[in-house]
């Protein structure tokens, strides 16, 4: 990904600072350069500057600067870099099955691809049951929260009071109208933790 600015007048300025978020750039910081070179057009000479940028990578995302003076005046131009997410969009989940104790609270959690435009909903289901469950109550609650990148969030399930009947399966569910609908699914094993040993008959 390549930045330029261009710049004429006289007498010409002989150099271009190049700034981020309003931070000097310094030229080979992570791969970042920028270049300058003179060229004829029209009668005129025009100073051009080049930013290069190593692609794909989010933390460039931000507002770019170009800056160059002469002895008569200054000049500027921003440019807005944004960062588009390309992902597969598929939940997923750092373990498949979580164990809990009755009377206990548990969280699951998948970690799910987002961007401007998908999911356009997003549902958590028991058992594969037609309905979701409910977002909020003194049963369940349902957040959605950020991660260290913008194209991905955690999205969560909190389950109170653990009891027999809450042992099963739980589905994230991503849903969008032009993508085909995915989920994750996890394993919840409801143990009683006051019960050890093997039971037996007398």
């Amino acid at each position: 990904m390549n930045l330029g600015c261009h710049f004429s007048g006289w007498p010409l300025p002989h150099e271009v600072h190049w700034y981020k978020d309003g931070e000097l750039i310094t030229n080979g910081t992570e791969g970042i350069y920028h270049s300058e070179d003179e060229k004829e057009q029209n009668g005129e000479t025009t100073l051009r500057s080049t930013l290069h940028l190593p692609s794909g990578h989010e933390e460039q995302e931000g507002f770019y600067n170009c800056s160059a003076s002469n002895s008569i005046r200054s000049t500027s131009y921003e440019i807005q870099m944004i960062y588009q997410c390309i992902s597969k969009k598929i939940p997923t989940v750092t373990s498949s099955e979580i164990a809990a104790n009755i009377s206990s609270n548990v969280t699951l959690s998948c970690r799910i691809d987002y961007d401007d435009y998908c999911p356009q909903e997003l549902l958590w289901k028991f058992n594969d049951k037609p309905e979701p469950l409910p977002e909020s109550g003194k049963k369940y609650n349902v957040e959605l929260k950020d991660t260290n990148t913008k194209c991905q969030k955690e999205f969560i399930l909190s389950i109170f009071d653990v009891t027999e009947s809450d042992n099963g399966t739980y589905s994230c569910h991503w849903l969008c109208d032009y993508e085909n609908a995915t989920r994750a699914a996890i394993d919840l094993k409801v143990v009683d933790d006051l019960q050890t040993g093997v039971r037996g008959r007398f």
